[in-house]
């Protein structure tokens, strides 16, 4: 017979305890599907042609103005 003392029953709330937030936590990610807060970000970034230098641009403003070579797009 398994004896109940301070540290099992501690042992076994926690280990429940841990359960429930990661069950909890899980169904909370996985009920949010594909929608996320990352869905417009996308929209922002912009990649300069004569540097490389991909950014992002918050004001989407045309033409607008790479912050490394300062060159200027459509």
């Amino acid at each position: 017979m398994f004896i109940w003392d301070f540290s099992a029953i501690f042992a076994v709330i926690l280990i429940l305890g841990v359960g429930l937030v990661l069950t909890l936590w899980m169904v909370y990610n996985l009920s949010r599907g594909q929608e996320g807060a990352d869905d417009g970000v996308t929209d922002y970034f912009r990649h300069c042609r004569y540097c490389g230098y991909v950014y992002l641009d918050y004001h989407q403003s045309n033409p607008f103005r790479c912050p490394r070579c300062q060159s200027y797009h459509d």
